[in-house]
């Protein structure tokens, strides 16, 4: 089982940051370190002072923290996270952390911008909240939240080159591409979370110019 603890507390993670972890959640699952090291290696490899990072789906901003620190002063980091209390959390830990370089955007990411949507999240499991339909969903109790949508392509408008982007958006990955076409040709790489199965967006990348490679099980 993931990790869950029965009361609030703070962690530090050697090397990533400062984070507040709440009871009976998924969040101490999200700061651990082993969790999935090929991606912490891949955003270590590649971001450098002042490059510029999206996290797409940020979470509780484990790697928004990192990529913050990574790119420094001369760099930015937008993270994108749609459930206001979660994004709430996001800010609790840049501020942390003393990121300030870090645009935070409480929107879905979808291919239409402007609507009103509704996001799902399952009690405790903070990091599945999806505005599609996610089957770890079926038989937990949940919550709705309506959230606005908007599309890579305008939140990202006149960002510049971008050096990496992290994808999780727990199912929705296809509508986000629909929405980024115009951005994707300034962005020079991507992690995208991939199971397989009909929801895969694999085949997509190497039409749009990448080269495709496995990172783990869950990652590409």
């Amino acid at each position: 089982r993931d990790p869950v603890i029965e009361s609030d507390i703070t962690v530090d993670v050697d090397g990533i940051g400062r984070f507040h972890v709440r009871a009976n959640s998924d969040d101490l699952f999200h700061v651990l370190p082993s969790r999935e090291p090929q991606i912490l290696d891949a955003i270590r490899s590649h971001l450098q002072p002042g490059d510029v990072f999206v996290d797409a789906g940020a979470n509780i901003g484990f790697y928004t923290v990192l990529a913050s620190k990574l790119v420094g002063r001369s760099g930015r980091v937008i993270a994108f996270e749609m459930m206001p209390d979660t994004a709430d959390v996001l800010r609790n830990h840049l501020d942390m952390n003393g990121c300030q370089n870090v645009t935070v955007v409480e929107q879905a990411i979808s291919d239409v911008a402007g609507q009103t949507v509704t996001a799902t999240v399952a009690d405790g499991h903070f990091g599945q909240a999806s505005i599609g339909d996610v089957p770890g969903h079926h038989g937990k109790a949940t919550r709705q939240v309506s959230v606005q949508t908007t599309t890579l392509d305008r939140a990202l408008s006149g960002v510049g080159p971008i050096k990496l982007m992290k994808m999780d958006l727990e199912g929705v990955e296809e509508q986000a591409i629909r929405g980024a076409l115009e951005s994707l040709p300034s962005i020079a790489n991507v992690i995208f979370e991939d199971w397989g199965g009909e929801s895969s967006t694999e085949g997509f990348w190497p039409t749009a110019g990448f080269q495709v490679y496995r990172l783990d099980r869950r990652n590409m």
